[in-house]
């Protein structure tokens, strides 16, 4: 139980994988919302590039190995071109 807005409420904790923590998560779903995993710290780089693996989310994978590889100018393309195929996506729904 916790005080969220001057209310005692029923607060739950999921656990995923003990190796993804909530700063990893919020890369992912960043990711999978904009693009681009915009508050990515370096110090995540591994985790969130294990973490892309477990999700199978490819192109984030490929975004954290540019990061690692100092081949970060890379990176804005990938989002470019995810934000493009959504788009292509949706005119067709």
């Amino acid at each position: 139980t916790e005080k969220i807005d001057n209310e005692l409420r029923n607060v739950y904790y999921i656990t995923l994988n003990s190796d993804i923590t909530e700063s990893v998560f919020r890369c992912v779903l960043e990711f999978l919302y904009c693009g681009l995993p915009l508050s990515l710290q370096e110090k995540e780089w591994k985790d969130v590039a294990k973490a892309a693996k477990i999700f199978n989310c490819d192109e984030l994978f490929t975004i954290c190995t540019n990061l690692m590889e100092d081949n970060d100018w890379l990176n804005p393309s990938i989002g470019t071109w995810l934000n493009d195929k959504n788009g292509e996506i949706l005119l067709r729904l």
